[in-house]
Formats: C-alpha cells, sequence, structure tokens
C-alpha cells in the first residue's frame, strides 16, 4: 500500500461500501452527535415554540403598555395648557374688573352687574369669561357727599362642556374698597 490513503482501501476505518462524503451528510442530517441519540423526548418538544411564543407575547404587551401611557401623557399634557388658558382667562377678567372699580377716569366706581366676553384676548381661543360684580355703597354724612363702594368682583372662565374629558373651569374672587374721601381710612 503505497502512496495515498483511501477511503475505500483495505484497512480503512470506514466501511469500503461507502464515500467519504456520503459519510459527512448523514452525519449532518442524521439524530446522533458522537454516538448519541440527540431525538427530543416528550417532555422537550416544542419548548422552543413556546418560548418564542411567550417572547413575542412579551414585547406585545410592552408596545400596548408604551401606546397607552403615550396617549395618557398626550392628554394630561393637553388638560395641563387647557387649565392654564382658563387660570389667565379668569384673570384677565379679574384684572379688567378691577380697573374698572378703580380707576378714576375709566370707570368711576362703575361695575357692570354681569358681563360675558364675547371674544376673549388672544391666545384664549374657546374659552369663555364671565365678570359678576356686586357693589355695595354707603355714605359716612348724611349728604352723602363722602361715599364708600364696596366690589365683590366673580370672574369665571371655563372651556369645553361639562362632562367632558377637556373640560375646565376657574373662579376667581376680589374684593376692592373705593373711597371718595380723602383720607383712605373708611376702606
Amino acid at each position: 500500500m503505497g502512496g495515498r490513503w483511501s477511503p475505500l482501501a483495505k484497512g480503512s476505518p470506514f466501511p469500503a461500501d461507502r464515500a467519504l462524503p456520503r459519510l459527512m451528510g448523514e452525519a449532518l442530517r442524521g439524530n446522533e452527535f458522537m454516538g448519541k441519540d440527540t431525538k427530543a423526548t416528550g417532555t422537550e418538544r416544542g419548548f422552543a415554540l413556546i418560548s418564542a411564543i411567550f417572547l413575542l407575547l412579551m414585547l406585545a404587551a410592552l408596545g400596548a403598555f408604551m401606546v397607552t401611557m403615550s396617549g395618557v401623557q398626550q392628554a394630561s399634557i393637553s388638560q395641563s395648557i387647557i387649565s392654564s388658558r382658563v387660570y389667565y382667562g379668569a384673570r384677565s377678567g379679574l384684572e379688567w374688573a378691577v380697573h374698572l372699580a378703580t380707576a378714576p377716569a375709566v370707570g368711576s366706581g362703575v361695575c357692570a352687574a354681569s358681563t360675558n366676553f364675547v371674544s376673549p384676548p388672544a391666545g384664549l381661543d374657546g374659552v369663555s369669561i364671565r365678570v359678576e360684580c356686586n357693589v355695595v355703597r354707603y355714605c359716612s354724612n348724611q349728604s352723602c357727599t363722602k361715599e364708600t363702594s364696596m366690589f365683590q368682583i366673580t370672574s369665571t372662565a371655563s372651556y369645553g362642556s361639562p362632562g367632558s374629558w377637556n373640560y375646565a373651569e376657574r373662579k376667581l374672587y376680589s374684593g376692592v374698597c373705593r373711597s371718595t374721601q380723602e383720607t383712605e381710612d373708611q376702606c
């Protein structure tokens, strides 16, 4: 026996009737690994499939949670913006009424019983503002030349309709005293 070794030669560790490529193919396709059977038993079958399905379900649940949280966060931010706009609407109505009650040239102590702003100031689109004012006047002398006025002002601003998710309402109150006397000790 000289020269080259052949799997078909006598004394070969491989059976003489099989070729080396065929042996390699069977080893790769078969159920044996180093002489041991690698077939799954009854309890091991489908374990990879169950694990994959479980992983997919967990990822789907995580995705659904993230979408839900994103929607909740968006609604929370929207409600916060609406609430701020409504607060500043109520505050602007209150400041307007206080100005009318106290400014000597503009209001001279005039206070409308109820006022609705049809077109609110810029930036308060959709906010309805209602200002109510009650005045109590009393005189400190018989001829009523020295008059003191007490203004109770309520400013209410709202957005949306009651019961809806985007409804917001704010009420602000203020009390203003105005006296025609030179000394302001009456207020």
